[in-house]
């Protein structure tokens, strides 16, 4: 449903709610589905089937909607921490408990949000670099070096560094608690030699020429961090380097936006329109500053560059 009309009766709402309850329970099959390989009890199935994601072959089988099917090829075991992060944060929202801080969330969820960053880790390193000039050539030599702020439990560093074999990724973050996870992202994914995260805010970066790439999710980010740090991220890249950052879904319906401008608000984060950004970056001091293209459900990315002398 993309257009929503406005309801006129208690019937009419109590239907949409109704139906918003039930797509609650239809997300949890489709995440079970991704996550268990298509090994899912009769009940669970039969939601699948009946919000038409699904249907029964002639031998009583699952047998999943086209679809469905490339949706999750697709996105892979992202897809659903995604989603599993999604509705963490919604019910901490409903609860109150993310009023002052989008990160008051349980160990569970911030390790799925982070699962499901490994997917924009991957894209950025492959298809939005590739869009850059001169970014993937850069990455592929020895001694490149990738910021990732907000870090998190560094799930995209690790993303960028498996699909980067030349690359050394660092990653800050201002939560004691997702640092900690981090290091365990880290061993377990047998990087310790390639990622590593610290605790430091983005507005305090001293690094003059260090990086190639910068990582900047604004969503994340208050917007007075990120106006105090962006000079500095700016002097941090080496000549040529790029800033990549990420400002939400904004084409998308009326309620995804929506539903981004909250989670934004949430997390104390900077919410901007691609031309917003555009404008930022260019004030301070980036060059060629661009809209990314990336696939439909992913956020929107601007970039700019350093420029080269």
């Amino acid at each position: 449903m993309t257009t929503w009309e406005l309801v006129q009766t208690s019937d009419e709402a109590a239907d949409r709610v109704s139906r918003l309850v039930e797509a609650i329970w239809v997300l949890a099959a489709v995440v079970r589905l991704n996550r268990l390989n298509d090994d899912l009890d009769a009940a669970a199935e039969g939601v699948l089937v009946a919000s038409g994601l699904a249907s029964r072959g002639s031998d009583g089988h699952l047998v999943l909607a086209p679809g469905i099917v490339d949706l999750v090829s697709q996105r892979g075991q992202a897809f659903g921490e995604s989603v599993v992060s999604m509705m963490g944060q919604a019910i901490e929202a409903a609860k109150g408990s993310v009023a002052d801080s989008g990160w008051d969330v349980d160990d569970d969820t911030l390790l799925a949000q982070g699962r499901a960053s490994a997917a924009a880790g991957r894209l950025l390193a492959t298809t939005v670099a590739g869009q850059l000039p001169g970014l993937s050539e850069r990455l592929a030599q020895p001694g490149a070096v990738v910021l990732d702020v907000g870090t998190g439990v560094a799930e995209l560093a690790c993303a960028v560094a498996k699909a980067l074999p030349s690359v050394e990724v660092v990653g800050i973050d201002v939560l004691d608690r997702a640092l900690r996870l981090a290091d365990r992202t880290i061993a377990e994914h047998g990087l310790v030699d390639r990622v590593r995260v610290r605790r430091q805010s983005v507005a305090d970066i001293t690094e003059p020429g260090a990086y190639d790439l910068v990582w900047l999710p604004l969503i994340f980010i208050p917007p007075d961090v990120v106006r105090e740090a962006l000079p500095a991220l700016h002097a941090s890249l080496r000549p040529g380097g790029w800033l990549v950052a990420s400002v939400g879904r904004v084409h998308a319906s009326s309620l995804a936006v929506a539903v981004a401008t909250w989670q934004t608000q949430l997390a104390s984060g900077t919410a901007l329109t691609p031309e917003q950004a555009t404008q930022l970056l260019g004030e301070h001091g980036f060059a060629e500053v661009m809209v990314v293209d990336t696939p439909l459900g992913m956020p929107t990315l601007v970039a700019g560059r350093h420029p080269s002398s």
